[in-house]
């Protein structure tokens, strides 16, 4: 059994290994990307690029509550240059966990995440998701 033990110990850390070498990978490639560009992790995203990135997310949200008010949900996004989600947290709650939740859910349903018109997706982005969406935005 303690063979058993160390085995899977073994497994675990090739695992972690081989995420954090996936990860320094994606980083690397998002500094390349960005050299001599202008883009990259330091580039801010176009001006419609959050506008993109919430018509790719709004179908995926599914949340068939009741809710009072028009709550925003914001989204803090990470990206690998080629749209790939790295990770989303939520920087502001809606101040309603099931829709904060649903949105969190449908932006992961969502990946991988548009490009940028460079054809690189910024590094990190901060997107606003309300439930009722008043002149089309």
């Amino acid at each position: 059994m303690g063979r058993s033990k160390e085995a899977q110990s073994e497994r675990q850390a090739a695992g972690n290994a081989q995420r954090r070498d996936e990860l320094a990978r994606l980083q690397a490639q998002a500094g390349r990307a960005g050299s001599g560009t202008g883009a990259g992790s330091a580039a801010r995203p176009s001006s419609g690029y959050a506008d993109r990135v919430r018509q790719r997310v709004k179908p995926n949200i599914i949340f068939t509550e009741e809710i009072s008010g028009n709550p925003a949900a914001v989204v803090a996004v990470q990206m690998a240059p080629d749209g790939s989600l790295l990770s989303a947290r939520l920087a502001r709650s809606s101040g309603n966990p099931a829709w904060d939740s649903a949105v969190l859910r449908a932006v992961s349903r969502s990946d991988p995440l548009p490009r940028d018109e460079n054809g690189i997706a910024p590094a990190s982005i901060t997107i606003t998701f309300k439930p009722k969406n008043e002149g089309g935005s």
